[in-house]
């Protein structure tokens, strides 16, 4: 065959089939858009094993809540965002040896009684407003009213000072602190200059984590580059992030007084940024948390030391709007 009748049958094949591959710019400087009255619908999905080194087998937990978020106003000279959170639905699986623990929003099969159905069930009527740049920093937070949420789900056992020390660990963990933390992390931070594929950036958040006090997550991205998905332009980002604490904290399940030291942690995940849109498809993050568990009081005969190892596989995902 001729070259020039080589050439004509592959221009003919690419013409057929679609022409040329298409070349996708890879230079980008990413932002979060933001338009009034936009409600975007987030699933987070999480799934934790955890292993103690004194005890047999292992407990699991995998939480599903669907987040909604309404863009309620836009500040185009501050280039910030107000957003109304809501958790749509929520279900909790909790799994210790034989015993089995569910909540599903979406069920009436919930335990009425249970203090954890009526906690779950107050979280969901509450209302969450973030103030948020357009490179992902959370400005200001109001958080949900813990107070209100402990009454319907304790009642008059809220003021009984066996619980009080149960109690303060779930004000901690619903403080506006700590969920201000679980929410930045839902949102990557974005660097102010333009990327080019393998160009990195780092973030450090100050964070005070229920139980441990304040501690300092480092975490490192670099930008892969841009893949064309169902004709969107979506920037893929790798991160690692990483965090020790040496100061021990205490924990009481079953109101037992135990501390947990040295401990670490290690994770690693996947972006998914829409370039046009302003706004994360999809986000996932493994992580590997270890520490030492052992009585804060130390008595003749009791439970010794403990190593602790917990595994996380957490998955963000846009639903879509409304």
């Amino acid at each position: 065959m001729s070259l020039p009748l080589r050439v004509l049958m592959l221009l003919s094949t690419l013409v057929l089939f679609g022409g040329a591959p298409k070349v996708v710019a890879q230079e980008i400087q990413p932002r979060y858009r933001f338009e009034v009255g936009q409600v975007l619908r987030y699933r987070l999905s999480e799934e934790q094993t955890i292993r103690n080194s004194l005890m047999p087998g292992e407990q699991s937990q995998k939480m599903d809540r669907v987040y909604r978020f309404t863009v309620l106003a836009w500040d185009a000279d501050a280039r910030t965002a107000t957003l109304e959170v809501r958790t749509e639905s929520m279900r909790i699986e909790t799994t210790g040896g034989p015993v089995k623990e569910v909540y599903d929003s979406s069920s009436s099969n919930n335990d009425a009684r249970s203090p954890t159905t009526k906690m779950n069930d107050a979280m969901l009527e509450q209302k969450i407003r973030i103030t948020l740049s357009d490179r992902g920093d959370i400005i200001a937070f109001r958080g949900i009213d813990v107070e209100s949420i402990l009454q319907e789900a304790f009642g008059d056992a809220a003021s009984n000072q066996f619980f009080q020390m149960q109690l303060e660990e779930i004000r901690q963990s619903l403080s506006d602190e700590n969920m201000r933390t679980v929410f930045q992390r839902m949102f990557i931070q974005l660097p102010a200059t333009e990327l080019s594929p393998k160009d990195e950036w780092q973030q450090s958040i100050e964070m005070t984590l229920p139980v441990f006090g304040p501690m300092k997550v480092d975490t490192n991205y670099t930008y892969v580059g841009v893949e064309r998905k169902d004709g969107a332009r979506q920037a893929q980002i790798r991160f690692d992030r990483s965090f020790e604490r040496g100061q021990p904290g205490k924990i009481s399940p079953g109101g037992i007084e135990l501390s947990i030291e040295n401990l670490t942690c290690t994770g690693n995940g996947l972006v998914s940024f829409a370039v046009d849109e302003g706004r994360i498809q999809r986000m996932t993050l493994m992580r590997t948390e270890t520490g030492t568990l052992k009585p804060a009081v130390e008595q003749p005969g009791g439970m010794g030391a403990a190593t602790v190892e917990a595994k996380t596989r957490s998955t963000l995902e846009l639903l879509g709007d409304g």
